[in-house]
């Protein structure tokens, strides 16, 4: 799936009845819980293929599943709710999707982060640039040097996340994620603040 058939599914889910759409998205986060949990069943799909083409089918799958799930998600405005398995699951089926960056674009996953419950998922150094991590809860996660230079934060939920204050803003991007819409306590949202007044962006000829 593209961007564009994303798009597509949006504007389809902004036309159904939303209690429909609401069945829909209970249906399509049972089957994203059964992927995280064990995988996209590719042992049962005839003809067998290549193993390298099962592994690409799978991501492709998982990741069209998600982005289904998320389109409904935007229709309802109720939060996708999965049973991460460990605190790593969350961020590892992240990174399976995502694959190794090759520039500032990103890849559809990222888009798709919305409304999603991720309490309880550690973050170490995750890379959330560009995400759109919409009226997503991070309670109880871990975000030291997380990215979320220029992530669209509007209604997340930072309020019991842990390390917040450590996450790796890049200088030149960092005051493109307005966090001014995010759910954050006062002392979280002054250590930002303090952060981004001590943040210099250097040129290739600064020296410290």
């Amino acid at each position: 799936m593209d961007g564009y058939l994303f798009e597509f599914l949006q504007r389809e889910m902004a036309l159904t009845p939303a209690k429909d759409v609401g069945n829909w998205q209970e249906s399509l986060s049972r089957f994203l819980q059964r992927v995280v949990a064990a995988g996209m069943p590719m042992e049962h799909a005839t003809p067998r293929e290549e193993f390298q083409n099962q592994c690409r089918q799978a991501r492709n799958a998982s990741e069209a599943l998600l982005a289904a799930a998320n389109a409904c998600a935007l229709r309802t405005r109720e939060i996708l709710r999965i049973d991460w398995p460990t605190r790593t699951s969350a961020g590892q089926f992240i990174s399976g999707l995502q694959g190794q960056r090759a520039g500032s674009g990103n890849p559809l996953v990222l888009r798709c982060l919305s409304y999603m419950d991720f309490s309880g998922s550690l973050f170490y150094m995750r890379d959330f640039y560009g995400a759109d991590l919409s009226y997503s809860v991070f309670d109880g996660c871990d975000m030291t040097f997380a990215n979320i230079g220029r992530a669209t934060l509007t209604g997340t939920d930072f309020r019991e996340a842990r390390s917040l204050d450590w996450t790796a803003w890049v200088p030149d991007d960092m005051l493109e994620a307005d966090v001014s819409d995010a759910k954050l306590t006062k002392q979280q949202r002054e250590a930002m603040a303090d952060r981004r007044h001590r943040i210099v962006p250097r040129g290739p000829h600064t020296t410290q």
